[in-house]
């Protein structure tokens, strides 16, 4: 990822009409706003190493309207802020605090070109560089939010905070230790009660409750379990065994009783499909009621088998990294990003040049986790699977490491990162944040 250094300025209409300055160089550039290009109205500068293109197009794809005063100012308004520039004034005013500019805003052949980075970063956006003809804006996303129940990939929240098993995340990211809660992972928060696989200092990998009122732990399912679910009042869960006779996903009720195994095919149940929908690493997507499959999911390229890995759901949609191998996951070959519809049953696979991980989608943007000689690297792009550009790169620091529940929330990436030796000694993971701008890993917990 470059650092973008550069401006844009754009055309309302001016009746100042100058010749392009002497020190700045018109470029042939592309720009886009959460993957959408952006309207080319007019000249694109550069000067000072900072990129200037025209006002008007760029304040309404950033959701502005653009007024005139007629004389040397220019103003954009949206239900957030409003921005006033002067061409010649190396400043501008962001709902009434005046902040400096690299460059002044400029006037050429009756339009006005503005700086890009400055106006998209006032603007809530993170900027990144794709080559050197590509600028890319995404809207950054709010930050995490109390009032609302969900289970994340890995993560939980009550509402009010993030948890793991022993650490909780406040909504202003503020990351704290909290030894109340047993330790534990596979954690979902379901009407006032935590469930998860909870050790508490064992080797147990049963299905337990924690109930933060009275801080007492319930084992509900005493024997081996894996991944875990919540729908409609009822736990999903699959039995942790691969092969042998107890194979497949099971529904209980919330407080253990009534196990009845569905079907032999273990599911994921993060995330789970807002029809009660969830998904097999065989391409299977199955009801949860019933255990029935409904749809089955394909890359549609014959000669290796698909491996699903990574999962997620947005605006009605499945995404899915796919990847292709013989008998083996050691031969994993890259597919891509698989995107079901699931109300139409269309398909479309984005193929990758890289060996996929773990991935996550929000409005605006993919994110992937990618295997790469020497470690992982995390990328960032369109929801068409274009323009992807490196947020950072993970070197492996043991002989063998993997990247688990890549989830997006608020404006930061957490995943688990996790590692062991070649000879199964030293087994190490941790959870980590990245910002969706870039940047190093932050270890919450290790």
């Amino acid at each position: 990822m470059k650092a973008f250094g550069r401006a844009l300025l754009c055309a309302v209409g001016a009746s100042v009409l100058l010749c392009a300055p002497a020190w700045a160089e018109e470029i042939e550039l592309q720009i886009l706003v959460d993957g959408v290009p952006l309207e080319q109205a007019g000249k694109i500068l550069v000067t000072e190493g900072r990129t200037l293109a025209p006002f008007r197009v760029l304040f309404e794809a950033l959701g502005y309207e653009v007024s005139w005063d007629g004389g040397l100012g220019v103003s954009a308004r949206s239900p957030a802020r409003q921005v006033e520039l002067k061409i010649g004034e190396a400043a501008m005013t962001v709902n009434g605090q005046t902040q400096p500019l690299d460059v002044a805003p400029v006037a050429v052949e009756g339009r006005t070109l503005i700086p890009v980075r400055a106006v998209a970063e006032a603007s809530d956006c993170d900027v990144f560089w794709d080559g050197d003809d590509t600028v890319l804006l995404y809207h950054r996303r709010a930050e995490l939010k109390s009032g609302f129940q969900r289970s994340y990939a890995g993560l939980c929240t009550d509402g009010s905070y993030l948890y793991n098993g022993s650490v909780r995340i406040a909504p202003d990211g503020t990351a704290e230790p909290f030894p109340e809660l047993p330790q534990c992972n596979d954690l979902h928060y379901y009407k006032g009660k935590f469930y998860g696989r909870m050790s508490a200092g064992s080797d147990s990998m049963t299905l337990d409750c924690w109930d933060p009122q009275t801080g007492e732990t319930t084992c509900l399912v005493d024997w081996s379990v894996s991944s875990i679910g919540i729908w409609e009042d009822q736990l999903y869960f699959n039995a942790l065994d691969l092969v042998g006779e107890h194979r497949g996903y099971y529904r209980a009720d919330l407080d253990g009783t009534n196990v009845v195994r569905l079907c032999r095919e273990p599911l994921k149940f993060d995330p789970i499909l807002a029809d009660g929908l969830a998904f097999s690493d065989r391409g299977e997507v199955r009801s949860l009621e019933t255990g029935e499959t409904v749809a089955r999911l394909s890359t549609g390229v014959s000669g290796r088998s698909d491996f699903f890995s990574g999962h997620a759901v947005s605006g009605g949609k499945y995404y899915l990294a796919v990847n292709a191998y013989y008998s083996e996951r050691a031969d994993l070959a890259p597919r891509g990003i698989l995107i079901w519809d699931y109300e139409t049953g269309e398909q479309e696979l984005l193929p990758m040049e890289w060996v996929l991980e773990a991935l996550a989608v929000t409005e605006n943007s993919i994110f992937v986790t990618a295997q790469v000689r020497d470690g992982h690297s995390i990328y960032r792009m369109g929801l068409d699977g274009g323009h992807p550009v490196l947020l950072c790169h993970i070197p492996d620091r043991d002989s063998y490491s993997y990247i688990n529940d890549l989830t997006a929330i608020g404006n930061d990436l957490y995943y688990t990162r996790g590692g062991m030796a070649e000879d199964g000694s030293g087994a190490w993971s941790g959870w980590v944040r990245v910002p969706m701008s870039g940047g190093p890993e932050e270890f919450l917990e290790e």
